[in-house]
């Protein structure tokens, strides 16, 4: 998995996710954070996707 910033090395947070899964990883307002926009098993959007920090 490449991330905006070019790192390969996925958080351990994608260890349990698809990757059909994720549906978009977006810069957040902070420098180094990322939203994840993932689907639910049932197969709708999170409405509180988790946002993770990137070191």
């Amino acid at each position: 998995m490449v991330l905006g910033n070019g790192l390969t090395q996925a958080p351990a947070t994608f260890v349990n996710l698809s990757p059909t899964q994720i549906l978009a990883v977006v810069p957040a307002v902070l420098p180094g954070t990322y939203s994840v926009l993932v689907t639910t098993p049932g197969g709708t959007d999170t409405t509180a996707p988790p946002t993770l920090l990137v070191l």
